[in-house]
Parts: structure tokens; sequence; C-alpha cells
């Protein structure tokens, strides 16, 4: 126990009395002595061992608050993606296809296929063609999410 940091000047002074009473012959009292010498030495053990736990509940909460809010600070921030420097990046896409990322960047989580062809009244097998090129180019991403295609504009790497 003396070893492991702990002060057992208190315990140590109840067992020299116990030796006192011991060579005295007063065995009893030696016995009692011996045994409260014990369990102070337990004591002062345990105390030094433990814990306080509203430290670490404290440590824990403040833990996860800070990891809650760079989560939120990164999905609020990270959500952006500049159209005008995505669009510098490839001077040699299209006009439809200029447009159609224009129109996924406004829409933030994405879109169906179905839907942008809905808005840019174009036919199934061109959309297809042209989302496409755009995944082929690493620009977007296409997802298959509930039978359909979920197309949603990548963040550019700077």
């Amino acid at each position: 126990i003396k070893a492991n940091g702990v002060n057992t000047a208190a315990a140590e002074a109840l067992l020299l009395t116990a030796e006192t009473a011991f060579s005295t012959g007063n065995y009893m009292l030696a016995e009692t002595l011996a045994n409260e010498a014990l369990e102070k030495a337990y004591e002062l053990q345990e105390e030094t061992q433990s814990f306080p736990t509203h430290l670490l509940v404290l440590v824990l909460g403040s833990v996860i608050i800070i990891a809650i809010s760079l989560f939120l600070v990164r999905r609020v921030r990270g959500g952006k993606v500049d159209v005008e420097e995505v669009l510098k990046g490839y001077p040699w896409l299209r006009s439809d296809q200029q447009e159609v990322i224009r129109f996924l960047a406004e829409k933030k989580d994405g879109i169906f296929e179905s839907d942008l062809r809905q808005a840019f009244d174009i036919p199934k097998s061109s959309m297809w063609r042209l989302i496409k090129r755009l995944e082929d180019e690493d620009i977007v991403t296409v997802t298959q999410l509930r039978g359909q295609n979920y197309i949603k504009l990548k963040k550019q790497k700077r």
C-alpha cells in the first residue's frame, strides 16, 4: 500500500501501538489494534484510488458537447459547394451540363433523377447520359435510393 503512494502514517501508528501491546502480553488489545491498523490502511487506499465521479461526468459531458458541436458546424459549413469553382475546373462542359450542376448546387441534399428530368424537360435516356458524363468527370455521385437514381453534387477538393 505504501508503495502505491498512500499516506499510511495513521495505520502505522496503530500498528506500532499493537506491537507494544503484544510485547507487554496484552494479546487481545494487540489483535484489535492490528485489525484497526489494517482497516485504516484499506480505507486510505480506497480514498486515494477512488476517482471523483463528478469529475468523470464533467469530462465525458464536455467531450460529448464538443463532438456534437464540431459535427453540426461541419455539417452546416460543409454543405456549400462553390458552383463557379466547379465549373471553372471543367471548362469543356456543355451548357446543359452546367445548368444541371447549378440546379444541383441549389438542392444541397441532392435530387432524384426523375425530378431533375421534369425540371429540365429532358427525355429519360438523354438525362441518364448527361448524369453519366458528370459522374465520369467525378462531379456528381449517383446512388440507388428506393429503386431510383439519387443525384448529389460532390464537394470539390481544393
